[in-house]
């Protein structure tokens, strides 16, 4: 399982290698936080190619400042944020290659709202492709 806070693109290593030591800055000091599911939704995702279910998220300030804090190291280095100012993530992948379910019949869904995970660690990963990533770097939380 996973957040994506934000996504970028840029094309020089060094830049990239600076933003990933940096995100360490983000999370020292800070305290875990758990991620609530409050709704299932299913989404199309074009960079995977597929339909995906999706958890939607309450969100709280500690999301909302580990994001803001995000996008201003890709800022602080250069790097332009595909999310705009202001936008804070609240889907997690459940699964994937899923048929498109209707808001009725993800609805039924029982015991929600419900706990979906504690932060632990910030990664950064290149795409590839539809299902393929590369790591660029991970800072535990």
């Amino acid at each position: 399982l996973h957040l994506t806070c934000q996504r970028f693109a840029c094309q020089d290593p060094q830049k990239v290698r600076a933003y990933v030591a940096g995100l360490e800055e983000v999370v020292v000091g800070k305290e875990r936080f758990s991620l609530q599911a409050i709704r299932l939704e299913t989404l199309y995702v074009p960079v995977r190619e597929t339909n995906i279910l999706k958890w939607r998220i309450q969100v709280e300030a500690s999301l909302r400042h580990i994001v803001e804090e995000i996008r201003g190291g890709l800022l602080a280095q250069g790097i332009e944020p595909h999310y705009v100012a202001g936008f804070i993530p609240d889907l997690v992948a459940a699964l994937k290659d899923v048929p498109n379910f209707s808001q009725d019949e993800l609805a039924a869904e029982v015991g929600l709202p419900y706990p979906l995970f504690e932060t632990g660690r910030l990664v950064v990963s290149r795409i590839k492709g539809p299902d393929e990533f590369a790591i660029e770097g991970i800072i535990p939380w």
